[in-house]
């Protein structure tokens, strides 16, 4: 009886419990700490007096004798399902910490358990209240389905068959319904039997796919932005289409464009919304689109479910907004493994069990569950992939003019950045300087091997490396340490006062007034293909002093194309590419993936530094591995 009444009192399933009993548990079973996280809660727990330590573990012992349907009533028992051999996510922990402190906060302050991002009572339809069956009520519709063992027929069944209409890639709450999720042209077919026309969606600016092209000058960079367009097949053969296909395309302005597909990193909470969803025993089935196929990925259960107590029971329009919230998964289990899953493209659907028992047809019984709509996301890397980036070879093809032999100097610039996080101005954290090589006596046709040198160790997660390579061709060592420390400051400075100037090439400046309202900011649809032309722009910028230039380079990776890069299952290397800085052509020469384990290989590229001007043509080579 207490348990139960402690289910109705609470705001949403407890967490806190749950997160010191997976603690507890692992402590007791002698699990090993895999992080300074965990092994900081061991330490904690095991200074405890023994009778507390005691009380605890009897507090464990009691929790796992409770009745599973007793236990999921009250307790969020997604962490009794964490696996032995996964870290403890300490953001992750803190993120449900500090939920579930708000949801109570706001129970007490409103009077009503509450969830949801407002400083003062949200509307009723975001409350997070006990479900009355009475308000759980299907919501049939006609939909075209496939004709059973009836090969390429269909045929029209009403059912309350359930309907993702939105994705919210961090698992907004639906009270963050502008900027938080993600639609597509398909949310229309439950009301009119046919995806969304044009005039029927109104998208916010957020929910375009964005394509911007960089230009860089001396001393500024510039971005011109439009919408994503169609594209077609090489070759001009096909018809142009949306990466995501019909569901994915709109239009704006009379032209076709593209909508943006949700981007979801591994083990973040997820939101779907849509209607009918009838149940929160539901399950998510998720797969990879690309080829080639891949191992089954087991059904996610739901860690969170609303459904839409405001709109009219059994009625059909867009503005029933049931929302159900899942964890997307890390890994799947084969045998005594755990295989990541793979960042690429997937579809995700969801399963809901006939709890309202509704029947097709009179005579016949109830289907046991109705499933969804798929949908497309874009999985990314894990937040906590480390990788690494090495130089270990210089090449001289050609010395430059003049009499007497080369004495190269080649030094990196690195920094790690998230730099769109403001309006228009580009925060660049303090830049590292690595030393690549400093050679004496160099030749044409020589090879010299050294280090290797890293030039980056460590993780990413959404946020980009950028790295500047400058080579200089010297005279004296005296001489060449001042040019490296002017061209040093000179960079600095540069990019401690470098703003971004968005383009114009959608009308009335639209992509402005976006990121003003904050709406939109630059970080959400800027590729990394702007960092290199802010990086060029700073090379130039700064090469007014240096003599004698080997070699100008401007790289930016982001962890999904170090990902691909070190990924074996993409067998294609990538394309090359070239780059003009001042004087200096910078070509990219890739020349191997080697397989290292799994699916992992490590990835290696020349890459070209032509002077025309001092008739020279350098080679660095460079390694990239996951560490």
């Amino acid at each position: 009886m207490k348990i139960a009444n402690l289910s109705g009192a609470l705001p949403l399933r407890d967490r806190v419990a749950p997160m010191l009993m997976l603690v507890l548990r692992r402590l007791r079973d002698g699990v090993p700490a895999y992080n300074t996280f965990e092994a900081h809660l061991q330490g904690v727990l095991n200074g405890l007096p023994a009778a507390q330590r005691a009380a605890l573990e009897t507090a464990l012992d009691g929790y796992d004798a409770l009745p599973d349907t007793l236990r999921d009533c009250v307790f969020d028992t997604r962490f009794d399902r964490w696996k032995d051999v996964a870290a403890l996510d300490p953001d992750f922990f803190a993120r449900n910490l500090v939920g579930e402190i708000l949801a109570i906060g706001r129970m007490h302050r409103y009077d009503t358990p509450v969830i949801g991002p407002y400083m003062s009572p949200p509307p009723a339809q975001f409350f997070h209240l006990p479900v009355s069956p009475a308000d759980i009520m299907p919501r049939p519709w006609v939909r075209t389905v496939d004709s059973p063992g009836e090969p390429g027929k269909v045929k029209k069944i009403k059912a309350p068959w359930p309907w993702i209409t939105a994705v919210s890639p961090t698992g907004e709450r639906d009270a963050n319904k502008y900027t938080g999720w993600l639609r597509h042209n398909g949310g229309c077919t439950p009301v009119t039997g046919a995806p969304c026309l044009p005039a029927a969606m109104k998208y916010h600016p957020h929910e375009y796919a964005w394509d911007c092209k960089p230009s860089a000058s001396i001393g500024s960079a510039s971005l011109d932005c439009s919408h994503s367009r169609p594209s077609g097949p090489s070759g001009g053969m096909g018809f142009a289409s949306c990466p995501g296909g019909p569901d994915y395309e709109t239009s704006f302005g009379g032209k076709s464009v593209c909508l943006q597909i949700p981007r979801i990193d591994p083990g973040s909470e997820v939101g779907l919304r849509g209607l009918n969803f009838l149940s929160g025993n539901a399950r998510v089935v998720i797969r990879l689109v690309q080829s080639p196929p891949w191992h089954t990925i087991p059904p996610q259960k739901l860690i969170d479910w609303h459904p839409d107590v405001e709109t009219a029971p059994g009625q059909v329009v867009a503005e029933v907004r049931d929302t159900a919230y899942f964890t997307m998964p890390t890994s799947i289990q084969q045998g005594f493994s755990d295989i990541p899953l793979p960042p690429g493209r997937y579809a995700m659907q969801i399963i809901v069990p006939n709890d309202t028992k509704y029947t097709i047809a009179a005579g016949e019984p109830p289907p046991a569950e109705f499933a969804s709509n798929e949908v497309l996301f874009d999985l990314e890397p894990s937040p906590s992939q480390r990788y690494q980036i090495t130089s270990d070879q210089l090449f001289c093809h050609e010395e430059t003019d003049g009499p007497g032999a080369d004495e190269p100097w080649f030094r990196a610039f690195t920094a790690v950045m998230n730099p769109f996080d403001a309006e228009n101005k580009v925060v660049f954290p303090k830049l590292n300087q690595v030393e690549i090589t400093s050679m004496d006596d160099v030749d044409s046709g020589e090879t010299h091997s050294f280090g290797p040198v890293t030039l980056f160790d460590g993780t990413l997660g959404r946020d980009y490396l950028a790295i500047a390579v400058l080579g200089l061709e010297v005279d004296s060592e005296d001489a060449a340490r001042q040019q490296i420390d002017d061209f040093w400051d000179a960079y600095s400075h540069y990019l401690d006062n470098f703003f971004v100037q968005l383009g114009g090439s959608i009308s009335g400046g639209v992509l402005a007034d976006v990121v003003k309202a904050g709406v939109l900011t630059t970080k959400a649809y800027v590729a990394g293909g702007a960092l290199v032309a802010i990086l060029a722009a700073g090379l130039l910028y700064a090469a007014w002093a240096p003599a004698d230039p080997l070699a100008y380079d401007g790289m930016t990776f982001s962890s999904r194309q170090l990902y691909e890069l070190t990924d074996e299952t993409v067998q294609r290397l990538p394309q090359p590419e070239s780059q003009r800085i001042d004087i200096i052509t910078t070509s990219s020469e890739p020349v191997e993936k080697k397989l290292t384990a799994g699916n992992r290989s490590d990835y290696t590229e020349k890459r070209r530094y032509r002077n025309p001007d001092e008739d020279s043509t350098y080679y660095l080579t460079y390694h990239i591995k996951r560490a």
